[in-house]
């Protein structure tokens, strides 16, 4: 005859499987929400610096554009590791301006997403924009001059 199970023993086995249920859940669940927390950093961060390139291109008068590279722009992407920045800036569809040729170019630029009501953004804090003015890309294609 099978000996049955005390009470104390079933009540300790579901009790310590739930709780690894829930801890594997919780777990999943943390993981995740770091990942997609660091790579909203990550594309801000990426954003600052392309915006901040952005701001220093300027036409010069035969018509071409050049670009001086802020200090703070490539500084916004390295970290204590000493990472490398490779970068390329590009003008009007095909034209190189600076930066590192051999890298590949981008064939569309995907539109910016709108800044989250709940985070506005350095420019929205600063000044107020007219209600129907466009919103502001970091990297747009530039019109042909």
């Amino acid at each position: 005859m099978k000996a049955a199970y005390s009470l104390r023993r079933r009540l300790l086995f579901w009790l310590l499987v739930s709780t690894a249920v829930i801890g594997t859940l919780a777990l999943a669940d943390t993981y995740r929400e770091a990942v997609q927390t660091s790579n909203i950093v990550s594309d801000r961060v990426l954003a600052g610096s392309a915006l901040a390139i952005a701001e220093r291109v300027v036409v010069a008068e035969d018509g071409t554009l050049q670009v001086d590279i802020p200090y703070v722009a490539l500084e916004m992407l390295t970290s204590a590791a000493q990472d490398r920045v490779f970068y390329r800036v590009d003008g009007p569809p095909g034209q190189f301006i600076t930066g590192y040729q051999s890298l590949p170019v981008l064939k569309k630029t995907p539109p910016m997403p709108p800044p989250s009501p709940t985070t506005p953004s350095a420019a929205s804090r600063s000044a107020s924009p007219p209600s129907n003015a466009p919103p502001r890309q970091a990297s747009a294609p530039c019109p042909s001059w």
